[in-house]
């Protein structure tokens, strides 16, 4: 019984290893950011998955017209609703070249990432699910786990920045460099990888939409460069596991990574949406006991954005 329950948590850990790695990346950098500010010093910059077993995204969310949840009402030059995914007859910029527009999207997010005032709306949500371990009884039981630290994160906040830095849901300062997607990265993507690119004119705005090129990593080459230069990525590296855990597999995919952003008649990004379709397995060892765990999900983030 003893060497059954060691293995079911090591299949738990294997999978907690990915799930996990969001949400302690997440706080990383928001410790980080807090320790910066408390010197004052910010730190420095440093759609749809085509597999069909993945779950489904949650359709484009429309951002809030009233105050309510923390959240702020948008100005009135914010789009009333996300942009649309089809493109819009006759408003197509077929002119543009792939690296046209992810030169101008890069810029774009870049700029705003040390943009010193400005409004934020964020919106994230990360949906995982087992869909195989190494103790299949245990399968059940590890994605209420999943549900249950999912469900504690914060859905929804606005982020009011103030000379580069705002406080969150949680009151920690966190500065724009940092939080504003790609976390803790500049934009660094390229033509190079990117499946396809399109924009369009919506109103006085225009949209460009961005499909990043597949991705797989090991837990020896664990940083997938394109995605973590654009959409960002689960670094299973920089977890801070226990020791007696030991990961001795982590193979990631990102079949299907997206970026749609929303730019106003001046250049400035005003909404910004990640999609990080997601698979995945693992094997861990804790104490000698081994076990292993598949997955299957995405994260979705959104920016509403105002100056």
């Amino acid at each position: 019984m003893r060497k059954e329950v060691l293995a079911a948590i090591a299949a738990v850990l294997a999978l907690w290893f990915f799930v996990m790695g969001f949400e302690i990346g997440i706080y990383k950098e928001r410790k980080a950011n807090a320790e910066a500010m408390a010197g004052m010093n910010p730190p420095a910059v440093s759609t749809q998955p085509t597999n069909n077993n993945l779950p489904t995204a949650p359709t484009q969310s429309v951002p809030p017209t009233t105050p309510g949840n923390n959240v702020t009402a948008p100005s009135a030059n914010l789009p009333t609703v996300a942009p649309t995914e089809a493109p819009q007859s006759g408003n197509e910029l077929n002119n543009l070249s792939t690296d046209e527009i992810v030169t101008t999207v890069g810029n774009a997010i870049n700029t705003l990432k040390q943009t010193q005032n400005f409004t934020a709306v964020k919106r994230l949500q990360v949906v995982v699910k087992v869909v195989d371990c190494s103790v299949p009884s245990a399968v059940e039981k590890i994605n209420e786990i999943i549900t249950d630290v999912t469900a504690k994160a914060e859905p929804e906040e606005t982020l009011v920045f103030t000379n580069g830095v705002a406080v969150n849901s949680k009151g920690e300062q966190v500065a724009a460099s940092v939080e504003v997607p790609p976390a803790k990265n500049n934009f660094t993507l390229t033509a190079a990888g990117v499946a396809s690119a399109r924009a369009e004119k919506q109103g006085d705005n225009t949209v460009y939409y961005i499909n990043v090129v597949p991705e797989s990593t090991t837990a020896e080459n664990p940083i997938p460069v394109h995605n973590s230069g654009s959409v960002g990525f689960l670094n299973v590296t920089d977890l801070g596991l226990p020791s007696i855990v030991n990961i001795t597999k982590a193979d990631m995919n990102y079949p299907a990574s997206t970026i749609t952003a929303m730019l106003d008649k001046d250049g400035k990004i005003i909404y910004l949406k990640n999609y990080l379709p997601m698979t995945g397995g693992g094997e861990a060892k804790v104490m000698g006991i081994g076990g292993s765990a598949q997955f299957e999900g995405y994260l979705d983030e959104e920016w509403t954005i105002t100056y």
